[in-house]
């Protein structure tokens, strides 16, 4: 069931045809929800369109939070009846927006103030299909132990880089609808899906670029990317990119040795090599 209440179809005082998506689940908190939202409502260039996605049940205190923006009439609320996974319940909100310019959003992140103005002024100055830029991770509060995720900027340097892994910090991704259609948007996965969806938006030639420039603070999560589910789905993502030719065996090999190793090497050593090696 879609709720809609933007008034004139649109944020207020927006001219720009950018669309933000949120996916929110029960595991949120309505805190974070509550910094998430108001980091993106208080953008130094206004999105078009802000539609949150509620993915599946969620508690009272979630929906309090969410009704009090869509009161107001600064966010649209897409509900789904039963939790489907982060990769489909966007897709469920791309297709609820207007926008030329899909802006991704995570309900625990906090974007900086000039983001959307950065990010469209490099996607109208270049041909670019995918836009990301860099993250400062924190523990509870911005600011208190940071690491900073640098990803590569040009599109060649992007390429090299997806052969191993993620090459951009999903919670920054701009994108055109155009190469979301071209792919069929992301697939069924709840872990891994921002790598899936970049390998399939390079396998149809898509063109990507990094900003260099920290434009979203995130909050750390570290034992979600040693999970046994986890594994299992960059597995697919990898099966799945051999099988379309843009993995080699030597590609496919070393991505199972490394994903093994995560598994089962000690936390703290885990741990320091994600924070000063992974996203330094």
């Amino acid at each position: 069931m879609r709720e809609s209440k933007n008034k004139n179809g649109e944020m207020p005082g927006s001219f720009v045809n950018i669309s933000v998506v949120m996916a929110v689940w029960r595991g949120d908190s309505p805190d974070q929800i509550s910094a998430a939202i108001n980091s993106v409502l208080a953008q130094t260039l206004k999105p078009t369109e802000f539609v949150v996605v509620v993915d599946g049940p969620v508690d009272t205190n979630i929906d309090v939070c969410l009704a009090s923006y869509y009161q107001r009439g600064e966010i649209t609320l897409l509900r789904l009846s039963e939790n489907v996974g982060r990769g489909v319940a966007r897709n469920h909100a791309i297709h609820a927006t207007t926008g030329h310019l899909i802006a991704i959003m995570d309900a625990d992140d906090i974007c900086r103030p000039a983001r959307m103005a950065q990010q469209l002024d490099f996607v109208l100055r270049h041909e670019v299909d995918v836009l990301g830029g860099l993250i400062s991770e924190f523990d509870q509060v911005v600011g208190d132990n940071v690491s900073i995720r640098k990803v590569p900027q040009d599109h060649d340097s992007v390429c090299r880089m997806l052969r191993r892994r993620s090459a951009f910090n999903h919670v920054t991704l701009m994108f055109r609808r155009e190469i979301f259609n071209q792919i069929g948007g992301y697939g069924p996965l709840n872990y891994v899906e921002d790598w899936d969806f970049y390998l399939r938006c390079e396998n149809v030639g898509a063109r990507f670029a990094n900003l260099n420039v920290v434009i979203v603070d995130v909050r750390r999560a570290i034992s979600r990317r040693r999970s046994i589910a986890y594994f299992r789905e960059e597995m697919c993502v990898m099966n799945d990119a051999y099988r379309r030719r843009q993995f080699g065996l030597a590609d496919l090999c070393v991505g199972y040795t490394l994903r093994v190793a995560k598994l089962f090497i000690p936390i703290l050593l885990y741990e320091f090599v994600d924070k000063h090696i992974l996203r330094r």
